[in-house]
């Protein structure tokens, strides 16, 4: 066994055990100074096959606070960046990146506001179209999403942002 093939097991099986631990929970979005409000991004699925034709995300915008705050669900936006991470099959890194965006351009939608609880929840299951041949190798992948939403109304109204990262992969099925 060479080294550089010992190198790509060591690095595949970290990988692997990053990607394990980080599959059942989202990371958790950074709001502005004294904001209650937080986007995270969840998967309930980190694998497909490949030839699958979209990745399901859950985006959900959480009131941490104590007092209700109005959200325009309207103005939930979320935009995608894959990177490729490893083929293997071939046991091979792969240094590729592909953009993408959940958001319908030149569609402006009605204004919708809703009341968000204290301590409440908004979702939304936002998908990404996987039928590219970006994804036609069996692999790991990154997603890197941001996120934003519109919190309040009129002049207090704000934008919080995020950024989040969610690794998944897309595995080899028979087609039986």
């Amino acid at each position: 066994m060479t080294i550089l093939h010992s190198v790509r097991i060591l690095l595949c099986s970290a990988l692997a055990v990053a990607t394990t631990a980080g599959f059942s929970q989202g990371v958790s979005a950074k709001t502005e100074p004294g904001g209650d409000v937080e986007i995270v991004a969840t998967m309930s699925n980190p694998s497909a096959c490949v030839g699958a034709d979209y990745l399901s995300v859950r985006i959900m915008v959480v009131n941490k606070g104590a007092d209700a705050v109005d959200l325009d669900v309207s103005r939930l936006s979320t935009t995608a960046g894959f990177v490729a991470l490893i083929n293997t099959t071939e046991m091979q890194f792969r240094a590729q990146s592909l953009g993408s965006s959940a958001d319908p351009i030149g569609k402006a939608k009605q204004t919708t506001i809703i009341q968000l609880p204290p301590r409440g929840f908004y979702d939304q299951e936002v998908r990404f179209s996987i039928h590219d041949v970006f994804f036609n190798q069996a692999g790991f992948y990154n997603l890197n999403l941001a996120s934003s939403i519109r919190v309040g109304q009129d002049k207090q109204a704000h934008d919080v942002f995020s950024s989040n990262s969610l690794i998944f992969e897309l595995r080899p099925c028979s087609s039986k």
